[in-house]
């Protein structure tokens, strides 16, 4: 088959959705087939390029967020974030919370203005069998409809890894009646949809028959290979692992902070936590929770799932994990910290929240729930911390099983 594949960040950046469809789509073309990736463009990529068998081609700028977030993150002989990363950071805050809300249909509006020719141009060049729009955001699936309104017979596949319209962080009341006559013409002009969790298969279909048998679950994956540990002394309990951001509305950092705060402050230095973060810069950095945890607390900057692989560990690590607070999105970190093998504190806020379900259905050893307003119990991490099984993690889907599933719906 020859596949198009449009999202809006690729290889070789290490988002989310760029690491999963970098990932997928070496798996596609193992498996024979010809695919061709549009994407925005990267400073000091090539507009087009052969990668793995893969055609990718870069045009227009992507997000105005993409410029913002172009300088990496450089941290000072303290640990702490340097002057520009700071500046950086609050830039960022600040368009997302006084422009972003104003952008239709999202942040990526850009693409669709400044990467039009481009993509139009590779419509007229190739006669793809099918298109796979990634999103959020919703500017990617735009591009769908343009495609299937020129080649009707070309099967769309919609992959949403987060809802646009329920439960979406931007436009929350500007535009929203526009917001959902266009998600429901992306809904009913695809061909298929795939969704990471059952919660947002159900808020997609829920009252709209025709897209209850369009909607599919294929979950996450990972390929990460058990986690590397070695006997570090320490003076405290264990060492708190955290890999990813932190989201004001959807996933705090401050309510952890607190926890984590009183049980320490409730217990003797050997039998304290300590918390490494792994990721982005944020105001969370600047906050009094933080500030208040002093030497148990360390900032450590990001690093990639390659480097994360590679990644030598206290004996005594556990994974956190803060869900969302959200039914409708199931974060892939949950694939990757299972696939760790180290224990995991899981502190979520919803009953029904995807990631922690997930962990409970296939019995994951050292799994240690922990519900927001809760308490840590020390006699819960230490029976993590000792718990054999760990040796050996559960199977989880491999991305060589989701090609397959992604290979169902648009044969």
């Amino acid at each position: 088959m020859k596949i198009l594949i449009v999202i809006p960040r690729f290889y070789p950046l290490e988002t989310p959705r760029a690491y999963r469809w970098s990932t997928l789509a070496i798996r596609l073309a193992q498996l024979g087939h010809e695919v061709h990736v549009f994407t925005g463009t990267i400073p000091e990529s090539p507009q087009e390029e052969i990668w793995n068998s893969i055609r990718i081609l870069r045009a227009g700028t992507a997000s105005i967020k993409d410029l913002l977030s172009g300088a990496s993150t450089r941290l000072t002989k303290a640990g702490m974030p340097s002057l520009a990363t700071q500046i950086k950071s609050k830039a960022i805050e600040i368009h997302q919370r006084f422009l972003q809300p104003f952008y239709f249909p999202d942040v990526y509006f850009p693409w669709l203005k400044t990467a039009r020719n481009a993509f139009e141009q590779t419509l007229g060049e190739h006669t793809f069998d099918a298109v796979i729009t990634v999103g959020l955001p919703m500017s990617a699936h735009l591009w769908g409809l343009r495609a299937k309104s020129s080649f009707s017979d070309m099967k769309w596949l919609v992959d949403m890894g987060d809802p646009y319209q329920i439960g979406s962080a931007q436009n929350t009341w500007i535009f929203q009646n526009k917001r959902r006559r266009l998600e429901q013409k992306v809904l009913r002009s695809c061909d298929a949809i795939a969704v990471t969790n059952r919660g947002l298969k159900q808020a997609l279909s829920d009252g709209l028959e025709e897209l209850k048998q369009k909607v599919h679950v294929i979950s996450h994956f990972s390929d990460l290979p058990p986690a590397n540990t070695k006997k570090t002394p320490t003076k405290g309990l264990g060492h708190l692992l955290y890999f990813g951001r932190f989201y004001q509305r959807l996933r705090p950092a401050k309510d952890f902070f607190d926890t984590l705060y009183r049980f320490n402050s409730a217990h003797l230095e050997d039998q304290r936590l300590e918390l490494d973060i792994y990721g982005p810069t944020g105001s969370f950095l600047t906050s009094k929770s933080w500030k208040r945890l002093k030497k148990e607390a360390h900032y450590n900057g990001e690093v990639s799932r390659l480097e994360l692989s590679k990644l030598i560990l206290p004996t005594r690590s556990i994974a956190l994990i803060i869900g969302n607070a959200s039914s409708t999105q199931l974060p892939s970190k949950v694939f990757d910290m299972a696939a760790l093998g180290l224990p995991i504190l899981y502190y979520y806020y919803l009953e029904e929240d995807p990631g922690l379900k997930l962990l409970q259905d296939i019995n994951y050893p050292g799994l240690m729930p922990l519900q927001h307003g809760d308490e840590i119990s020390l006699h819960e991490i230490r029976r993590a911390l000792n718990e054999k099984a760990l040796a050996s993690p559960p199977p989880l889907p491999s991305s060589h099983f989701i090609t397959e599933e992604y290979l169902k719906l648009i044969q």
